[in-house]
């Protein structure tokens, strides 16, 4: 099997960078601002939390779009590559792989948000060698809820959760006797 190269969806990303550029302005906009409703240092935290958290989804996304390799994942005989979020450790090999599953969470009464998990024999191992303390928690927070620290959002890469999960699986099948 050749190997199978994903790239993030750039028209998605630049949607997402609007998001972000928005809420940064939104929270500009909101700095010193009086409500009736609500007290000024209230506004002023929440517009303070729009600006960093915009401001941190503007840069991910600016990164990705203008980066020269677009590659979000790589699916060979050495094991699934992993660059599609903050928390993404990389390479994951085939020998660490015991299943990879379609995830359904409930995000809104009305809506679901729908992931592939990658449930792996170590994943406190994973969880050790996380980027940072924030990249850690998330990753213990993922195995808490959904068994595996290691969880891929098609949406990154404008795919159907079902079709990236077949390649993933079929993938699997193939390598998995062969890491052993």
């Amino acid at each position: 099997m050749e190997p199978i190269v994903i790239k993030y969806n750039i028209p998605k990303h630049i949607f997402y960078s609007f998001v972000s550029l928005l809420f940064v302005v939104g929270g500009y906009f909101m700095l010193g601002k009086e409500s009736g409703r609500y007290p000024k240092e209230v506004l002023y935290i929440v517009s303070v939390i729009c600006m960093v958290f915009g401001a941190i989804g503007l840069v991910v996304f600016l990164k990705r779009i203008f980066s020269k390799d677009k590659t979000a994942l790589v699916i060979n005989s050495k094991g699934i590559t992993d660059k599609t979020s903050a928390v993404s450790r990389g390479l994951v090999p085939w020998q660490d792989i015991t299943n990879v599953r379609l995830t359904t969470m409930q995000t809104h009464r009305f809506s679901k948000t729908h992931f592939i998990t990658i449930m792996v024999n170590n994943p406190d191992e994973y969880i050790a060698k996380g980027r940072n303390v924030a990249a850690r928690y998330a990753m213990q927070w993922n195995t808490d809820r959904y068994g595996s620290p290691i969880n891929i959002a098609p949406s990154t890469i404008g795919m159907k959760p079902e079709e990236l999960k077949k390649i993933m699986k079929d993938a699997f099948e193939q390598y998995k006797t062969t890491a052993l």
